[in-house]
């Protein structure tokens, strides 16, 4: 008997211990993460959303592909996020206090209709729940992802989406969402984290 309420103590103890070293919260992913993460292997397999859910995110790291569905019957990009420029020249100067951040995709039609929309339009980047929306700057070398962007079936494009972000601001993810919130999976790209890393939600 004492045994055991030794054991109750050192399981309680443990638990409070967790709970202190991360703020009152168990370290576990928030709830939206998990639904999340569930969401994530339901449309990669299924081409659909859990019941219920609005919209689920194809999440990968920089290096991973997304699957990206609209609305419409066919309409699917595969989406892979290849290189990220911290600190880029662009055709202007950036404002006061801020700095150029270059993404750079590369899309591939794996659908069976035309994808022609404008793709900075569908696409977000964030900072601390703080959305970044991209601005039409040209960088060197970097086809610009501004304006209407036309894919046909089975063709490949290579462009850049340049985002403001202020110079202490960190980008935590990027988020491609097609008919401009509408599409049934989004992507959810994570730049601070290569591909076979161990994929981590959030940040």
């Amino acid at each position: 008997m004492r045994y055991l309420r030794l054991l109750t103590v050192a399981v309680v103890a443990a638990a409070l211990a967790g709970c202190t070293a991360t703020g009152g919260h168990r370290a576990f992913p928030p709830p939206r993460f998990r639904q999340k993460v569930f969401a994530t292997r339901w449309a990669r397999f299924r081409n659909l959303c859990p019941i219920g859910v609005h919209r689920c995110d194809d999440i990968a790291p920089l290096g991973g592909k997304a699957m990206v569905l609209g609305i419409r019957k066919g309409e699917q990009l595969t989406i892979t996020l290849t290189k990220m420029i911290y600190w880029a020249p662009g055709s202007r100067p950036p404002a006061r206090g801020r700095r150029w951040i270059v993404a750079r995709f590369r899309l591939a039609n794996t659908g069976t209709v035309d994808y022609a929309d404008n793709l900075a339009g569908q696409t977000a980047g964030y900072s601390l729940g703080r959305a970044y929306v991209p601005v039409p700057v040209i960088v060197r070398g970097c086809r610009p992802l501004t304006g209407i962007t036309r894919i046909a079936p089975g063709t490949v494009l290579v462009g850049c989406l340049v985002f403001s972000f202020p110079v202490g601001a960190h980008l935590g993810r990027i988020t491609i969402t097609m008919d401009h919130g509408r599409g049934r999976v989004g992507g959810f790209f994570i730049p601070w984290q290569h591909a076979g890393q161990p994929r981590v939600i959030g940040y």
